[in-house]
């Protein structure tokens, strides 16, 4: 592989990380929009002695 090539991988793979890093960011804003608009009244609470 010559030096050109070499850069363009790494160039390549560079922009799949910040990619990933900026899709995953996304979807932990839209998880937590969506979280705040649950209605935690409704949510059950659970105790550990339900299991018997």
């Amino acid at each position: 592989m010559d030096d050109l090539s070499l850069l363009g991988a790494i160039l390549l793979l560079l922009c799949f990380v910040i990619f990933t890093i900026a899709k995953v960011v996304s979807y932990m804003r839209q998880s937590e929009k969506q979280w705040q608009q649950v209605d935690k009244s409704k949510l059950k609470t659970w105790e550990d002695d339900e299991d018997d």
